[in-house]
């Protein structure tokens, strides 16, 4: 379990890693969901379709245009990094782009106000640090896989300083006061409303004879007669039907018997009455007669409970979950400092919550296939 005080340094670094890791999140699983339902080009088909682009300036903001081009090379960057592999097809090219195009442009937009922001803040990125990102993000042959991605050495240097940029504001505007509000105690409470929504799993493997009939007291000469001879060790339950069918009151059709079938029922099917006489009985043993009250005949049936097995599934540990517990409450809270974040940047910049909506034609399609 973490500790829950972290040093300054610690404290960065944890920052930086979650800012990573929540990207790489959010881009694998919009692509999941864009992908969804491709079923992959036709080798049979005469020709292999293209895309088209209908490039033209998308938004100004923080006294950049932002084009479709721009966009588009925002995306390859996304697709060099995560799934390189759909580079090798139109039809994906073109999925991808027609569904991420204006998830892209949003973020874009929130990093441009983000650099705007952090310019005011008079916060700094260093050209060591923008290399050392370049090589980590390019590989060793930056000018090749720029070129293979149409993207210039001067334009991928300027997109990595201000992602750096935006990452090392955000990480305190956002990811910073995210960690701050999912504190040891609220995994803690969140872990035993958990525990209230998800109690041991009791399973019961059992089987139950019975023995009912107009004469009661055959019903019960006959019940004691069985769990007397269950008793012995060779006995199996599965045997006793076979074993007393030419019993006096059987062959007399005053008394009915029965063995069930083998039941396997969780805790939260298993009826009251049953759970009463089972949960006495250890593994493989059998109960002692008993007499249940049936409304169906107004008379009392007599049974014997055999328990087969008993498992609990214990949920899983607080040390274990502690985990999975805090990456979540520190998603949504991360998503929410995002999303009062960027409304304070929106409200301070003049931007519209409808801008994509307003600032281009209805009717506007960015890639058409062909």
């Amino acid at each position: 379990m973490p500790s829950a005080i972290l040093s300054t340094k610690n404290n960065t670094l944890w920052i930086m890693k979650r800012l990573q890791n929540a990207l790489i999140i959010c881009i694998l699983s919009i692509t999941a969901y864009g992908f969804s339902d491709f079923e992959g080009p036709n080798p049979m088909a005469p020709s292999a379709p293209t895309y088209a682009m209908n490039n033209s300036p998308l938004i100004r903001i923080n006294g950049k245009t932002i084009s479709l081009m721009d966009v588009i090379k925002k995306m390859n960057v996304i697709i060099h990094q995560h799934i390189p592999h759909i580079r090798n097809s139109q039809i994906e090219l073109f999925k991808f782009y027609n569904s991420q195009w204006k998830p892209t442009l949003d973020d874009m937009i929130f990093n441009e106000l983000t650099i705007a922001d952090a310019e005011a803040k008079e916060i700094k990125i260093s050209d060591g640090d923008v290399r050392e990102e370049m090589e980590k993000r390019f590989g060793p042959n930056i000018i090749s896989t720029l070129n293979n991605i149409n993207l210039e050495y001067e334009e991928a240097q300027r997109m990595i300083h201000d992602e750096l940029l935006v990452r090392q504001l955000q990480g305190m505007k956002i990811y910073s006061k995210a960690q701050m509000c999912v504190t040891p105690v609220v995994i803690k409470n969140e872990y035993i409303a958990y525990l209230e929504k998800n109690p041991p799993e009791e399973k019961w493997e059992y089987q139950v004879l019975s023995v009912r009939g107009k004469d009661e007291s055959m019903c019960k000469t006959l019940i004691e007669n069985i769990s007397s001879e269950l008793t012995l060790e060779s006995t199996k339950l599965s045997e006793l039907p076979d074993k007393f069918k030419e019993s006096p009151q059987v062959v007399s059709n005053s008394v009915e018997m029965k063995l069930s079938n083998e039941y396997l029922v969780n805790n939260r099917n298993l009826s009251k009455q049953h759970k009463e006489i089972l949960k006495n009985l250890k593994t493989n043993s059998y109960s002692e007669p008993i007499a249940q009250f049936s409304r169906t005949t107004n008379s009392n049936v007599y049974r014997i409970f055999y328990l087969k097995d008993h498992t609990i599934k214990e949920p899983p540990t607080f040390d274990d979950q502690y985990d999975e517990i805090e990456n979540r409450l520190v998603g949504e809270a991360v998503q929410k400092e995002r999303e009062a974040y960027k409304e304070i940047l929106f409200a301070k910049f003049g931007i519209k919550k409808n801008y994509l909506d307003e600032g281009m034609p209805s009717d506007y399609k960015p890639f058409s296939m062909r």
